[in-house]
Parts: structure tokens; C-alpha cells; sequence
């Protein structure tokens, strides 16, 4: 793994596979939630908060690595558009 972007696709992978478990969390409506006792409320906010955080985690490492791998492809792009 040499590049950034590499190591993003890495990134995004493993956290897909070390929080399984968090990302597989169903989802609750509010009237669920309200209707939950306030310790097994509170287990299932901070599951779904879990969840959000590392789904945006994966997401930002999912974007990073899609983004220009090398400095050419950027020439490229910039002579395409007259910009060089």
C-alpha cells in the first residue's frame, strides 16, 4: 500500500469487517425508542450512533480513495479542459 488513496480502500474495508456487528444494527423509530426503558433506550441510541459515525467513516474513506490517484491523471483532465 503506497498511496493514500490505497490505503483509504483499505480503510474503508476494515471498518466494513471490524464493525459488522455496529453496522447491522436495525433501525428504530422514535415511537419504538419511547417506548423502551430508559437503560435498554439508551443501549440502542448508542448503537445507532455507532452505526451513523462508523458508516460515515467508511463513507469518507470510500470517497478519498475514489479521488485522483496520480498527479497525471489530473494534467490530463486540466489539458482536456484548456486549462494548461
Amino acid at each position: 500500500m503506497h498511496t493514500v488513496w490505497d490505503r483509504a480502500g483499505y480503510l474503508a474495508d476494515k471498518y466494513a469487517k471490524r464493525y459488522e456487528k455496529a453496522l447491522s444494527m436495525p433501525e428504530w423509530s422514535p415511537e419504538e425508542l419511547e417506548e423502551m426503558g430508559s437503560n435498554m433506550r439508551h443501549v440502542v441510541e448508542t448503537g445507532l450512533r455507532d452505526k451513523r459515525e462508523t458508516n460515515e467513516r467508511i463513507k469518507f474513506a470510500k470517497y478519498r480513495a475514489s479521488l485522483y490517484q496520480d498527479i497525471s491523471e489530473i494534467w490530463d483532465e486540466m489539458e482536456e479542459r484548456g486549462e494548461v
